[in-house]
């Protein structure tokens, strides 16, 4: 939302932005519980852990006293995989675990992240204490996906319509867009709910007094500007438009890479005493089966900061302030990056039992 150590002088957001990053971060706190929530809806309310004689102990997992412990907060170290979504002034989330591995004093728990003993071994023996599949981390792999598909369910992200009987209309990504360079435009993701085996035609109004038809199409604006995009769909059983904002420049939209060139290599850490696997302790229960279908989600409360209804199809917004970049409510497609597995707090429980036991 405003420069910091991790970004100075870099943000620059236009109302337009932060309005967006702020309803992207009021539906990340309402995402946290309500996928906690499903994930015990469909059957994971208790795991089993060592007790202090390495016996198989149940502990009750994703309840609500934990929803505490996954904490939402700014980017403060620049984090590598959200910096060019950052810089463009886009919504973005990075889901991460345990960091303290290459501080002066890092914790016993500590995890060698970014280096070549960081593998799925050394994450169950950090978890469960033998390389053997935990069920632990196999929860932990899965938080980030429920999390994601919790987001992309809201009408915020990827936009609702009304079960009308008319098709979906969408538009593929359409990337930068340039004065004289050509760009490639595709619908394959619309389709007809009625019947899938109904014949579409498309019909594109690219908003500088051009149109194309045609599942896939190319076009190239020779005027910078901002022009609307605009797709109708048609099928037996009706039609649907659909519009998005395309904001046109005269040269590439290019962010600096900080990390370019790497100041070094990662180090171990001689701090940090890597725990050795126990393939003698009993084995743990394999998770259950999902015991009923996920449910739907929750529809999330409202917002506090929504001066712009909603529509009930994808609409333009207004343009980044950048050149040759494209704008869409919330686009976190491409704004959701997965850099470090989650270790989730089941996960930090077992690992400072492990830990304490010296195992």
């Amino acid at each position: 939302m405003q420069d910091n150590a991790a970004y100075p002088g870099r943000i620059h957001l236009s109302p337009t932005q932060r309005e967006h990053v702020i309803r992207f971060r009021a539906l990340w706190q309402q995402a946290i519980p309500a996928v906690f929530a499903q994930f015990q809806a469909v059957g994971y309310q208790s795991l089993d852990y060592y007790d202090s004689n390495n016996q198989n102990v149940s502990q009750p997992i994703f309840s609500v006293d934990q929803v505490s412990n996954i904490h939402i907060q700014d980017d403060p170290s620049s984090n590598s995989d959200q910096v060019p979504f950052i810089y463009a002034g886009l919504p973005v989330v990075t889901l991460t675990g345990d960091q303290t591995y290459y501080d002066s004093n890092p914790p016993p728990w500590a995890y060698p992240y970014d280096l070549p003993v960081d593998t799925l071994q050394m994450m169950n023996t950090y978890v469960s204490g033998s390389t053997r599949a935990a069920p632990a981390l196999a929860l932990a792999l899965a938080l980030p996906a429920m999390l994601t598909t919790w987001m992309l369910s809201q009408p915020d992200i990827l936009g609702q319509t009304s079960a009308d009987g008319n098709p979906i209309a969408a538009i593929s990504d359409v990337g930068q867009t340039q004065v004289g360079q050509s760009i490639s435009l595709d619908a394959k993701a619309s389709l007809d709910l009625i019947n899938g085996s109904n014949a579409l035609t498309y019909a594109w109004d690219f908003g500088d007094g051009t149109t194309a038809s045609g599942v896939t199409v190319r076009h190239t604006y020779t005027i910078a500007g901002n022009y609307t995009l605009t797709l109708t769909v048609t099928s037996p059983s009706g039609k649907r438009s659909i519009s998005k904002a395309i904001n046109v420049g005269t040269e590439p939209t290019i962010y600096e890479n900080p990390y370019t060139p790497l100041p070094g290599t990662n180090r171990p850490n001689p701090a940090v005493t890597l725990p050795v696997p126990n393939n003698n302790l009993p084995e743990q229960p394999p998770l259950a089966p999902v015991r009923t279908p996920t449910p739907l989600a929750t529809p999330p409360t409202p917002l506090p900061t929504t001066p712009t209804p909603l529509p009930t199809i994808s609409t333009a917004n207004s343009p980044m302030p950048t050149t040759g970049t494209t704008d869409s409510p919330l686009p976190l497609l491409i704004g959701i990056g997965f850099i470090v597995v989650v270790m989730s707090t089941l996960a930090l429980i077992a690992m400072r039992r492990l830990r304490r036991r010296g195992t």
